[in-house]
Order: structure tokens, then C-alpha cells, then sequence
């Protein structure tokens, strides 16, 4: 008989060296996990004297704190508004960009109406091709002084002006510091349909922010983003996006100026940092918690895009990108139609594997079976633990999130919980299917996956496509004669080393961006990972498996414990609160809106607190109480010299008025009430009436202003007749009555 060569002979099938690969299994998850992680950290800012040609966070730290000496809360409408748009214009004017301010009347998607100020800045090309936009918003919200969210992006365009002062530009840049995002996308959308100048843009990049630190991530593209997004790719120093992001973010409630751009059938990259998002929209987004590393990556990548594009002439826009950041230095990409190639090819890759094990007599089809069922339970049981963790801490603590001061102890518990879940779901697997039929069962369900997000949620695929394919190729370049579950568990660790770092970043952006409130998600996408440990759980030996299980049981009750003893609330992370004086001349009172904390004890013993009525007027929280408040001497709003007459339609009446606010409110809201619908003119400018159906309370119609002041909006209103409340019943219109409230919402307190 000849003698086999070392690299012939089989892996040794012994209990101790399944327990050795678990543990390799195991360590080089958290090992490439921690890798990916490091690398993907947003570099350290530039210094002042660094390169010129560069973009330096030190340099627009430094821009940021002379434009925002003294400013402090600045929403639109504002006197600290007006100051901070009359510095940025000093600024751009010392760069020598051509600049002016764009004052228009904007109405915003859904319906916002405001008088709007825009910087507009612009560098002109050689080319005769299309401009580049780089937006961002210089207002804030009216509860902090929106450094982060978004006085550091317009001090990193002004910081990207300057590096491209010297630049001779192929194609124009034009900047947009946007006014009124907050209230409503108001400023990007009266830039985006009045100024003339966006007649030239094709392509826009977008700065945003929704916490104060972490990497700046491209988390939303436009159609046809295929030629975009390998421009960006190609010339992007520490680039970081995925199309993962993009289908999230399709799905959520949220928007940015970039919303407006693309409606307009505009193209371009979104750019955000979203960690410690605690400080999101609070007094604590200040120039203290601003990470100068975060604002370092934002501009850079920005940068990096402008200088890239000023090379190419015409985009590539026939259709879209899958693509994802590996190990933070470059973006792997593929076309949507590649990728379900690709799907469709490792799941057939995987069935004819599948096929081998069977026809060679080493798995059965009882055990197929058997593993095509584990696996999701597999999934479903760390994720039911999640919940159960998630709740009973609500319960305990009366908080909906007791880990938002100490979110550490939680993850650490919610890790236990799944190994100590996985490693025993893997010793139940072993006895239903064996090693070989949950390796197979879980090869299967990523191939399924692969093959379901590429032809439905193919921004998704690559977290499922491009590792099935991996599975296939190596599940096809296993021997199937000898030593099959030793072969099989190497294969496992093979397939760990390509996905944890494709992972990594969409599950580090999926923490950041909703935390331990959406646990059970969190969970579910590090549990459809660890599924590719259950082959090696499988094979290990009970020592192994136990000694697994009893460090993740540890590790549950540790954390559990730890986020019971530590405070939930602290001063440098302090609970939500908004505390409302509402004065309507009927009686007057305080409102308080939390996000599912109590209030504290101060302020709950000072007040009698009762169930806010759900007819009132809403500020953002989840439960909302209210108390009698003295009267404050606060002027209300008007609607005066009211005209009224009649419409050629059965019903139609037209009311004609002027609309002020004594109190200078941020925003001022118009409700009426007794009418079927409401469609809004005003000064002049129509407002759309599909975004005037989508601000409604009780289905009133209604419109936002922002700041009218005292000169305030002529407004104008169309009024249909209300639906008639018995059938066959009519509604004449000299009958019906017609009442209009106004809510001024205006921050801080006297």
C-alpha cells in the first residue's frame, strides 16, 4: 500500500481536537471581530500645519469654534439663526468663493412652510458637466446647540472649501449651508425647486450627524449608484459604506436634507457618524462631547469623493451597487445583477454538495431534514432570551432602557445568552442531526437567504451571497471518504474567517444605530452568525460544550446583575425629559414628556400629574403628564383679517388670512377643524396637498410654520365640506362650522 503523503492524511477525529477546533472556532470569531472592529476606527484628526491639500479636523474645530462663539441654540427663525448664516458668509467670502444668500419661501415634504435663508457658495468648473453639491445644515433643534448635528459639517465644508481653494476644478462645486432642516427639510427643498444654480447639479454629498462620535458612514445612496459608488471606492483613503444601511434606512421613519435632493432625481452619497447617539438632538451635543476623530473621517471621505469626481466626466448610472467596507481600507462591490448570480450559484453549489453527502452514503436525508429545522431555532431562541432580558430589566427597573449610562454589563449579558444558547441548542442538534446534517442544514439556510435578499433586499445580499458562495466552494472541496465531521468542522472555521469582517460593520452600525432598545434584533443578527459555530458545538465534546455554556451562563447573570447595580441615569448621560409650559387662556399648565423613565422624584412630588388628554398638542416622548401651572405672560397667536367666500363646488369655501406669532415661535402650527380637507396657499406659494395629508392629529389638516414672527404668512385655505356623519345624509355649508386652532411651540423656558 502506498504511503500517504502529510498533507493526505485525515484531521484526527478525537474529542479532544473537536474541542480544540470549538475553541479555535470560537476565538477566531471574537479575534477577526475585534480586528474589523479596530481597523474600521475613524483616523486621528490632521493637525492645524498638517498637509494643505488635505482636510484637517483640527482646522475645522478651529473654524467651528469662531463661527459658533456665543451662539448656543440656534434653531431656524432665530436671532442666533441670522448671526451664525452672517458669519459663515464672512467665512466663505475670505476663501473667495462666490456666495450669496438664497431668501425664499420653502415648503418643506410634509408640509412645513417657512421663510428660509440658504448660504449658497460656488467654485466654477472647466467642464461643461454637471456640479457637485456638498450640503449640510447650519440650524439646530431647539433643545441644544447642534454641534455634531450640524455646525461640525458646515465647518468641515468650509475646511474643504479651503482645501480645494487652490484646486482647478473640471467640474463646478456648490455649497449649500441649508436652512430649516429641522423644521422639516424647508431650506433644502426652497434651494432644490427657487435657485437657479440647481439647474446644474447631478451629483450631491450630504453631511449629517446623528451622534457625537464613530466612523462617518455613507449609509444612503441614490438610484443607479453602481458608477457612483465605485468612484467613491476608488479614491476613498479609510472608506466606509454598505448597502446593508441603505435598505434600513429606506425602511425607517427618518429623513435628511438628502431626501429632498433625490426627489428632485438627483444622485449622490449621504455621509453620518451615529455613536453615542444619547446626545442626539439634547443639550449635550456640544463642542465637549464632539470627537474631532469622527469629523476627521467625515471630511476626509467627503474630500476624498470631490477629488475623485472632479476626474471623471460622466457617471456610470446603469444600475445599482451591493457593496461593503472590508477591514476599513477598501469597499468591495458587485452589481445587483453579479450578486444573485452569485446567489443563484452557491445555492447550487451547496445542493450539489449536498447531493456528494447523500450519494456517498455519509448524511442522510432524515438529517438534512433535521438540520433545516434546527437552525432557525437556533436563531429564535437567543433572540426570544433578548426579549425576555430586554423586558424583565424594564420590568425591574421601570425604565425602558436601563442601559443607556451602562450599556456594556447588557451586551455582556446578551453574548452569554447566546453561547450558553448556542452551545446547547449544538449538543441537541448533535443527537437530531449529527455534525454533518447541522453543517449541511446550516450551508442550506445561508444559501436560501442568499438566494431570497439578492432578488428582494439586494442592498442585503452580500451578508448572505458572497458567504453561501464561499460555503459552496469550500463544502465542494471537502472529501467525503473518511474523517468527514473532522473535515467539515475545519470547513466551518474556513467559513468563519470570510464573514465575521464582512459582518462586522453592518452589525457595528446596527448597534449604534438603535442600541440595546431593539435588543432582539441586535441578537438575531449575531445569532444567524454563531450558527456557523453549530457544526463545531456539534462535534465537541460535552466538556467543551458545558465549559461554553457555563461562561455565557456567567456572563448572563454577571451583566444582568451589573445592570441592576449600576445607575441607569447619570450626569454626563443623563435621562429624556421635556418639560412643557403650555398657556392656551383656558388654564394653563406643565407637560412632561419622557421616553419610558419616570419622572424624577423632584419633580413628580411637586405637581399633581395626570394622563396628558389625547387631544392635545404633542412634543417628542412616549407618555406625557401634565399639572396646573401659574399663568406666564405669553402672548398667543393670531389668525386675523379673515376673508371668507365661496368656491364654484358644491362646499368649497375659500378662507383668506394673515397668520402671526407674538412669541417668536420656533414653529407655529394652523389646525382646522369642521373641515373634509384643507389646501394650503401661501404668500403666494402653493403647499403640496399630499404632504399637508400626512401632518394631521385626529384627522384634522395641518400645517407647520417656522418663525412667522410678528409680520407673519398671508395665508390662504381651501376648505371641502366635511363627510357626512349618517349616510345619505348632506352637509350644507352655510350650516357647518369652521374652527382653526393655533400652537405656538417655542423653546425654552422664561
Amino acid at each position: 500500500m502506498p504511503r500517504r503523503s502529510r498533507g493526505q492524511e485525515p484531521p484526527p477525529s478525537t474529542p479532544a481536537a473537536h474541542g480544540r477546533r470549538l475553541l479555535i472556532g470560537i476565538a477566531t470569531w471574537f479575534l477577526l471581530f475585534g480586528v474589523a472592529r479596530i481597523l474600521g476606527r475613524p483616523p486621528g484628526p490632521l493637525e492645524l500645519d498638517g498637509n494643505e491639500r488635505r482636510f484637517s479636523a483640527e482646522r475645522a474645530a478651529e473654524i467651528l469654534d469662531r463661527v459658533n462663539a456665543g451662539i448656543g441654540v440656534h434653531p431656524s427663525g432665530s436671532e442666533a439663526a441670522a448671526e451664525l448664516l452672517k458669519r459663515l458668509s464672512q467665512e466663505l467670502g475670505k476663501l473667495g468663493w462666490e456666495h450669496q444668500v438664497q431668501e425664499a419661501i420653502g415648503v418643506g415634504p410634509d408640509g412645513t412652510v417657512g421663510h428660509m435663508r440658504n448660504l449658497v457658495g460656488r467654485k466654477l468648473g472647466r467642464w461643461d458637466a454637471g456640479a457637485i453639491l456638498i450640503a449640510a445644515h447650519y440650524d439646530s433643534v431647539g433643545a441644544g446647540p447642534g454641534i455634531s448635528d450640524d455646525l461640525a459639517s458646515v465647518a468641515a465644508m468650509l475646511e474643504i472649501a479651503r482645501a480645494l481653494d487652490g484646486d482647478k476644478l473640471n467640474r463646478t462645486v456648490i455649497l449649500l449651508f441649508s436652512d430649516g432642516e429641522e423644521a422639516g427639510l424647508v431650506g433644502a427643498e426652497a434651494f432644490a425647486s427657487q435657485h437657479p444654480w440647481a439647474q446644474d447639479v447631478e451629483v450631491v454629498l450630504n453631511l449629517e450627524a446623528r451622534g457625537v462620535s464613530g466612523r462617518s458612514h455613507m449609509f444612503q445612496t441614490g438610484a443607479n449608484n453602481h458608477g457612483l459608488v465605485s468612484t467613491f471606492a476608488s479614491r476613498a483613503r479609510r472608506p466606509d459604506a454598505s448597502s446593508v444601511s441603505v435598505e434600513v434606512y429606506r425602511r425607517l421613519p427618518n429623513d435628511t436634507d438628502f431626501t429632498v435632493f433625490l426627489e428632485h432625481g438627483w444622485t449622490g452619497l449621504n455621509f453620518a457618524f451615529i455613536d453615542d447617539v444619547y446626545a442626539y438632538h439634547t443639550p449635550l451635543d456640544d463642542r465637549e462631547h464632539l470627537s474631532l476623530a469622527s469629523l476627521q473621517h467625515q471630511g476626509e471621505q467627503v474630500l476624498d469623493a470631490v477629488h475623485e469626481l472632479q476626474l471623471t466626466r460622466d457617471l456610470d448610472r446603469d444600475g445599482d451597487a451591493v457593496y461593503a467596507t472590508l477591514l476599513g481600507r477598501f469597499v468591495g462591490r458587485t452589481s445587483v445583477r453579479s450578486t444573485r448570480l452569485i446567489a443563484l450559484l452557491g445555492c447550487l453549489g451547496l445542493l450539489w454538495a449536498l447531493q456528494r453527502a447523500t450519494r456517498d452514503g455519509v448524511l442522510r436525508w432524515r438529517q438534512v431534514v433535521a438540520g433545516l429545522v434546527w437552525v432557525p431555532i437556533c436563531v429564535a431562541l437567543p433572540v426570544a432570551i433578548a426579549f425576555g432580558y430586554s423586558t424583565g430589566m424594564q420590568a425591574t427597573t421601570g425604565t425602558a432602557a436601563p442601559w443607556h449610562a451602562s450599556p456594556s454589563p447588557s451586551w455582556i449579558a446578551l453574548a452569554g445568552g447566546l453561547f450558553l444558547c448556542t452551545s446547547w441548542l449544538g449538543g441537541l442538534g448533535r443527537r437530531l442531526a449529527g455534525p454533518i446534517g447541522l453543517a449541511f442544514g446550516v450551508w442550506a439556510w445561508w444559501g436560501l437567504l442568499g438566494l431570497f435578499t439578492a432578488v428582494f433586499v439586494s442592498g442585503a445580499s452580500y451578508l448572505f451571497a458572497w458567504p453561501a458562495f464561499w460555503m459552496a466552494l469550500v463544502a465542494n472541496g471537502v472529501r467525503l471518504r473518511e474523517a468527514v465531521d473532522a473535515r467539515l468542522a475545519r470547513a466551518a472555521i474556513f467559513t468563519i474567517v470570510l464573514t465575521v469582517p464582512l459582518w462586522e460593520p453592518a452589525q457595528s452600525g446596527l448597534v449604534s444605530a438603535f442600541g440595546l432598545n431593539a435588543a432582539p434584533i441586535a441578537l438575531a443578527v449575531f445569532a444567524l452568525q454563531a450558527t456557523l459555530l453549530l457544526p463545531l458545538f456539534a462535534a465537541a465534546p460535552g466538556v467543551a460544550r458545558h465549559g461554553v455554556a457555563g461562561l455565557g451562563f456567567a456572563c448572563l447573570v454577571f451583566g444582568a446583575v451589573m445592570t441592576l447595580i449600576l445607575p441607569h441615569e447619570t450626569r454626563s448621560r443623563p435621562g429624556r425629559l421635556n418639560l412643557v409650559y403650555v398657556g392656551d387662556g383656558a388654564g394653563d399648565r406643565w407637560q412632561a414628556w419622557t421616553f419610558g423613565a419616570p419622572l424624577p422624584w423632584e419633580l413628580e412630588e411637586a405637581l399633581d400629574w395626570q394622563p396628558v388628554d389625547e387631544d392635545a398638542p404633542r412634543w417628542p416622548g412616549r407618555h406625557g403628564l401634565e399639572a396646573p401651572a401659574k399663568k406666564l405672560p405669553w402672548p398667543l397667536p393670531v389668525f386675523e383679517d379673515v376673508q371668507i367666500s365661496r368656491g364654484e363646488e358644491v362646499g368649497e369655501v375659500f378662507v383668506e388670512g394673515h397668520l402671526r406669532s407674538f412669541a417668536y415661535g420656533a414653529r407655529t402650527t394652523l389646525e382646522v377643524h369642521g373641515a373634509g380637507g384643507a389646501a394650503y396657499e401661501v404668500l403666494g406659494v402653493e403647499v403640496r396637498r399630499e404632504g399637508l395629508e400626512t401632518r394631521h392629529m385626529g384627522g384634522r389638516p395641518r400645517t407647520e410654520f417656522v418663525a412667522p414672527g410678528d409680520m407673519g404668512f398671508g395665508v390662504r385655505l381651501r376648505l371641502r365640506a366635511p363627510a357626512p356623519a349618517v349616510a345619505g345624509a348632506a352637509v350644507k355649508p352655510d350650516q357647518r362650522e369652521v374652527r382653526f386652532r393655533l400652537v405656538d411651540r417655542v423653546h425654552g423656558l422664561p
